[in-house]
């Protein structure tokens, strides 16, 4: 299922994974030199989209810095209530800061990833995970090396902690404002009854179905649906 939120990603190993046509949540962000907006004049709402923040300066004095050069600069993302910060490591995987808004009294902080005593630090080195979006108070984010098979995670935001992890294969992911629908795999054997493809893929062959994570209930239903994939 191609929507919205589809991640599409490269061989590369180091190589930070691009949103492909989710306006609300862009890979890196231009960001306007006379960007003002404060988040408080905007309407809050579900969705939590994004703004861009100003400045881009990485601060030589942050404890997390690792480089100062433009693979290690922040990219910034502003909701109603959080502002998220992320830099690449310098192994696969990205470090994520969420900054609450009400820590900042309603200002934007300035895009430097410098992480403050109320933040909330996501992902780091060596574990493959890049943010995705914010959902309400939910933040999404995506884990994998391969193209073929990644995984999701989801954190509340508001205790601090993961709460949801998911598989799917194929780049078959699609995240809304109301949920995350993706195709996950099976134990279902494949064959040529259930797997069209099945003399072509052989052992690369797997079974997956359709699935629907909703918000905010966090309720994950099988929709039925199954069908078959190729994965490395």
């Amino acid at each position: 299922m191609i929507g919205t939120g589809l991640l599409v990603y490269s061989n590369k190993r180091n190589e930070i994974p691009k949103i492909q046509t989710d306006k609300n949540v862009q890979a890196k962000y231009q960001f306007p030199q006379n960007a003002s907006t404060s988040p408080s004049q905007q309407n809050k709402s579900v969705s939590q989209t994004p703004t861009a923040i100003p400045n881009t300066t990485i601060s030589p004095n942050s404890a997390a810095q690792i480089d100062t050069n433009d693979q290690f600069k922040p990219n910034c993302f502003a909701y109603p209530d959080y502002y998220v910060v992320t830099r690449q490591t310098n192994s696969v995987g990205d470090d994520i800061l969420i900054k609450y808004k009400d820590s900042y009294g309603g200002k934007y902080p300035s895009c430097v990833y410098t992480f403050e005593p109320n933040d909330y630090h996501i992902g780091g080195f060596d574990t493959a995970e890049y943010f995705s979006k914010i959902v309400d108070h939910f933040a999404i984010t995506d884990i994998g090396t391969s193209a073929s098979l990644r995984s999701f995670a989801v954190y509340d935001l508001t205790i601090r902690k993961q709460i949801f992890s998911g598989s799917y294969v194929d780049g078959q992911i699609n995240i809304t404002d109301r949920s995350v629908t993706y195709w996950t795999p099976t134990n279902i054997t494949p064959t040529l009854q259930n797997c069209p493809q099945y003399n072509e893929w052989y052992h690369s062959a797997v079974i997956a179905s359709e699935m629907s994570l909703s918000f905010p209930d966090i309720k994950n239903t099988d929709l039925g649906t199954k069908r078959c994939f190729y994965q490395e």
